[in-house]
């Protein structure tokens, strides 16, 4: 590159290049036990989630009536905390089809379960 030419009149001036920091001097990496922790808390959810559908298949229901009628505040938390798990009730509450919503319970599942894994890196 020409870094030691003057930019043409009009244009905006070029910028040095930044290196990139390896990922072990990022300041915002969170414990590996945290998010072990915070991995292996959505399996179990999961887990629980697929037990109780099975005992009773109206547990679904419960759950977003649950929801529903909390104030709205703890209901915003819920679903900001619980999104996957909640989108995926809220789809199998619905009345689409059998292998609509077998998809959309497995790209929630999905997203939790390889979307939260912790990587060596710290990456997501």
């Amino acid at each position: 590159m020409d870094r030691g030419l003057p930019s043409p009149p009009g244009l905006l001036p070029r910028l040095p290049l930044v290196p990139h920091r390896k990922s072990e001097e990022r300041d915002h990496i969170s414990p590996p036990w945290l998010a072990w922790s915070i991995w292996l808390f959505f399996v179990a959810i999961w887990v629980t989630l697929g037990l109780f559908q099975l005992a009773s298949p109206d547990t679904t229901g419960e759950i977003m009536n649950w929801v529903s009628e909390q104030p709205a505040l703890v209901e915003l938390g819920v679903w900001i905390v619980f999104l996957p798990v909640l989108a995926a009730v809220a789809v199998w509450e619905t009345s689409l089809d059998l292998w609509i919503r077998l998809v959309a319970l497995a790209a929630c599942l999905t997203w939790t379960t390889y979307g939260l894994y912790p990587r060596k890196d710290g990456s997501r």
